[in-house]
């Protein structure tokens, strides 16, 4: 795997992630209760960057940003059924 859409279409890169999430989500010192559990994850389709807005200039993540530009995956996250863990993402 060399790119991100490689990682966003291979199933063994997606059961590393979600494996791993799994395992962290049962250690009491990451996770003390349920709240602090990973539910659901997406790769997205490009790093975030200075470029596109996401960061600023001393690499701080804008949230806002993020929210407004990724908004449709971030409700399709929330309106998953319970199962599924990982949720792809469009390439826009």
């Amino acid at each position: 795997i060399t790119t991100i859409d490689q990682a966003m279409n291979d199933k063994t890169i997606i059961d590393m992630i979600t494996n791993a999430i799994k395992d962290t989500n049962k250690n009491g010192d990451c996770c003390p209760s349920n709240a602090a559990k990973i539910q659901r994850f997406s790769i997205l389709p490009r790093d975030f960057s200075v470029e596109t807005g996401e960061l600023t200039p001393t690499l701080k993540l804008k949230r806002s940003v993020v929210a407004k530009m990724h908004m449709e995956l971030i409700d399709r996250i929330y309106a998953a059924p319970r199962g599924d863990v990982y949720i792809h993402a469009t390439k826009k």
